[in-house]
Protein backbone atom coordinates (compact mmCIF):
# COMPACT_ATOMS: atom_id res chain seq x y z
CA UNK A 1 0.00 0.00 0.00
CA UNK A 2 2.90 2.35 0.81
CA UNK A 3 4.14 1.62 -2.88
CA UNK A 4 0.50 2.91 -4.37
CA UNK A 5 0.36 5.66 -2.30
CA UNK A 6 3.65 6.62 -3.78
CA UNK A 7 2.37 6.09 -6.84
CA UNK A 8 -0.56 7.94 -6.86
CA UNK A 9 0.31 10.96 -4.35
CA UNK A 10 -2.00 9.57 -2.23
CA UNK A 11 -1.02 9.61 1.49
CA UNK A 12 -0.36 6.13 2.70
CA UNK A 13 -3.12 6.13 5.50
CA UNK A 14 -5.80 7.27 2.78
CA UNK A 15 -4.54 4.18 0.83
CA UNK A 16 -5.05 2.27 3.90
CA UNK A 17 -8.09 3.97 4.82
CA UNK A 18 -9.53 2.93 1.31
CA UNK A 19 -8.44 -1.11 1.80
CA UNK A 20 -9.93 -0.94 5.10
CA UNK A 21 -13.44 0.05 3.56
CA UNK A 22 -13.23 3.11 6.30
CA UNK A 23 -14.57 5.38 3.51
CA UNK A 24 -14.45 5.74 -0.20
CA UNK A 25 -12.23 7.70 -2.35
CA UNK A 26 -13.25 10.30 -4.62
CA UNK A 27 -14.25 10.05 -8.19
CA UNK A 28 -10.89 11.62 -9.23
CA UNK A 29 -9.18 9.24 -6.80
CA UNK A 30 -10.77 6.21 -7.53
CA UNK A 31 -9.96 6.93 -11.32
CA UNK A 32 -5.91 7.84 -10.39
CA UNK A 33 -5.76 4.42 -8.28
CA UNK A 34 -7.54 2.32 -11.59
CA UNK A 35 -4.84 3.91 -13.94
CA UNK A 36 -2.13 3.30 -11.52
CA UNK A 37 -3.07 -0.71 -11.12
CA UNK A 38 -4.15 -1.03 -14.69
CA UNK A 39 -7.87 -2.11 -13.77
CA UNK A 40 -11.05 -0.64 -15.19
CA UNK A 41 -12.73 1.69 -12.59
CA UNK A 42 -15.74 -0.69 -13.16
CA UNK A 43 -13.71 -3.67 -11.60
CA UNK A 44 -13.32 -1.58 -8.30
CA UNK A 45 -16.71 -0.49 -8.37
CA UNK A 46 -18.29 -3.76 -8.48
CA UNK A 47 -19.87 -6.00 -5.63
CA UNK A 48 -17.56 -7.42 -2.82
CA UNK A 49 -15.88 -10.82 -3.97
CA UNK A 50 -16.87 -13.92 -2.21
CA UNK A 51 -13.12 -14.73 -0.46
CA UNK A 52 -12.11 -18.53 -0.35
CA UNK A 53 -11.98 -19.22 3.52
CA UNK A 54 -8.30 -19.54 4.56
CA UNK A 55 -9.23 -22.82 6.25
CA UNK A 56 -10.10 -24.18 2.88
CA UNK A 57 -7.03 -23.59 0.85
CA UNK A 58 -3.94 -25.30 0.84
CA UNK A 59 -0.12 -24.26 0.32
CA UNK A 60 2.83 -26.43 -0.26
CA UNK A 61 4.82 -24.48 2.71
CA UNK A 62 3.17 -21.90 4.99
CA UNK A 63 6.04 -21.53 6.53
CA UNK A 64 8.28 -19.87 3.65
CA UNK A 65 5.14 -17.94 2.61
CA UNK A 66 4.70 -13.97 3.94
CA UNK A 67 1.20 -12.55 5.24
CA UNK A 68 1.14 -10.67 2.27
CA UNK A 69 1.70 -14.04 -0.31
CA UNK A 70 -1.08 -15.60 1.36
CA UNK A 71 -3.59 -13.11 1.24
CA UNK A 72 -2.49 -12.30 -2.25
CA UNK A 73 -3.02 -16.60 -3.26
CA UNK A 74 -6.72 -15.93 -1.54
CA UNK A 75 -8.09 -12.40 -2.98
CA UNK A 76 -6.15 -13.93 -6.63
CA UNK A 77 -8.95 -16.64 -6.05
CA UNK A 78 -11.42 -14.80 -5.80
CA UNK A 79 -10.81 -13.52 -8.93
CA UNK A 80 -10.64 -16.93 -10.42
CA UNK A 81 -13.96 -17.57 -9.15
CA UNK A 82 -15.56 -14.49 -10.55
CA UNK A 83 -13.46 -15.42 -14.17
CA UNK A 84 -15.37 -18.82 -13.93
CA UNK A 85 -18.34 -17.00 -12.91
CA UNK A 86 -17.97 -14.67 -16.52
CA UNK A 87 -16.91 -17.47 -18.68
CA UNK A 88 -20.06 -19.51 -18.08
CA UNK A 89 -22.41 -16.78 -19.02
CA UNK A 90 -20.25 -16.37 -22.10
CA UNK A 91 -19.59 -19.78 -22.94
CA UNK A 92 -21.33 -23.53 -23.46
CA UNK A 93 -18.55 -25.48 -21.28
CA UNK A 94 -18.74 -28.68 -20.83
CA UNK A 95 -20.81 -30.03 -17.68
CA UNK A 96 -18.58 -30.44 -14.72
CA UNK A 97 -17.63 -34.04 -13.31
CA UNK A 98 -16.03 -32.21 -9.88
CA UNK A 99 -18.15 -32.17 -7.39
CA UNK A 100 -18.23 -28.92 -5.09
CA UNK A 101 -16.23 -29.47 -1.93
CA UNK A 102 -15.32 -26.12 -1.11
CA UNK A 103 -16.87 -26.86 2.53
CA UNK A 104 -14.53 -29.78 2.89
CA UNK A 105 -10.72 -29.59 4.16
CA UNK A 106 -8.10 -30.06 1.34
CA UNK A 107 -7.69 -33.98 2.72
CA UNK A 108 -11.01 -34.60 2.53
CA UNK A 109 -11.70 -33.07 -0.39
CA UNK A 110 -8.84 -35.06 -2.18
CA UNK A 111 -9.64 -38.25 -0.26
CA UNK A 112 -14.17 -37.59 -1.61
CA UNK A 113 -12.56 -36.66 -5.01
CA UNK A 114 -10.62 -40.05 -5.44
CA UNK A 115 -13.84 -41.20 -4.35
CA UNK A 116 -15.89 -40.17 -6.49
CA UNK A 117 -14.10 -40.58 -9.51
CA UNK A 118 -13.05 -44.02 -8.42
CA UNK A 119 -9.22 -43.63 -8.65
CA UNK A 120 -8.28 -45.37 -5.78
CA UNK A 121 -4.82 -44.55 -3.97
CA UNK A 122 -3.15 -44.85 -7.51
CA UNK A 123 -0.79 -42.00 -8.63
CA UNK A 124 -2.28 -39.70 -10.93
CA UNK A 125 0.54 -39.15 -13.98
CA UNK A 126 -0.74 -35.80 -15.11
CA UNK A 127 -3.47 -33.78 -13.07
CA UNK A 128 -4.46 -31.76 -15.89
CA UNK A 129 -5.25 -34.49 -18.12
CA UNK A 130 -7.39 -35.80 -15.92
CA UNK A 131 -9.25 -32.71 -15.22
CA UNK A 132 -9.57 -31.96 -19.06
CA UNK A 133 -11.44 -35.57 -18.87
CA UNK A 134 -13.69 -34.75 -15.90
CA UNK A 135 -14.62 -31.37 -17.05
CA UNK A 136 -12.55 -29.85 -14.96
CA UNK A 137 -12.30 -26.55 -16.98
CA UNK A 138 -16.20 -25.67 -15.39
CA UNK A 139 -15.71 -26.07 -12.10
CA UNK A 140 -19.59 -25.25 -10.00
Amino acid sequence: MKELAAKTGIEPRTVTGYEAGEYLPSEDVAKKLARTLGFPLSFFLSDDLDIPREEGVSFRSMSKMTARQRDGAIAAGAIAFLMSDWLDTEFDLPVSAVPDMREDTPQSAAAGLRDFWGLGNRSIKNMVHLLELRGGASFP
